[in-house]
């Protein structure tokens, strides 16, 4: 916003919304080159983001800082920036497509399947005491080797 624009939201808006900052500024010496530096602390924003500021300031969407008399017109600029990186980071969410959902194959079901059906019956007989550690994972390696035999069988074919 230039130095014009960013005095007329002080006036118009920003010392309506806030008098107390406007009082504190009538009370300077140099009413002029205050007005103009605060003015510049403004440049990097537009009037619609300053407006937007003031605006969650007085609707009470966001707690203005407290004693913001000395540096008003930083936090309208800090606050507009972050809106605007908000803003910005929504449209790249926006704009980039949702990965694809991984397709469950028929595969990975008959997998879990095996671990369901053969593994967890093993896991519970050696957490009871009724079959070893060892022989276990022995089972479980022989029930692997035989479904790796499956997999690589041609459909078809039997042995």
């Amino acid at each position: 916003m230039t130095e014009a624009e960013a005095i007329e939201f002080l006036s118009d808006v920003a010392f309506v919304a806030f008098p107390s900052v406007r009082q504190c500024l009538l009370t300077t010496d140099k009413y002029n080159a205050t007005i103009r530096m605060m003015a510049k602390a403004l440049a990097e924003i537009g009037r619609d983001e300053a407006d937007a500021v003031i605006d969650t300031w007085v609707c009470g969407k966001v707690t203005p800082p407290k004693y913001l008399r000395d540096t008003f017109t930083l936090e309208i600029r800090a606050c507009a920036l972050e809106q605007r990186r908000r803003k910005a980071e929504q449209q790249q969410r926006e704009a980039t497509p949702e990965p694809a959902q991984p397709r469950v194959s028929m595969r990975t079901i008959q997998t879990m399947q095996v671990w369901t059906d053969r593994w967890l019956p093993l896991a519970a007989m050696v957490r009871s005491g009724e079959m070893d550690q060892r022989d276990a994972i022995a089972k479980w390696h022989a029930i692997l080797d035989e479904e790796w035999e499956k997999v690589r069988q041609p459909k078809g074919v039997t042995s």
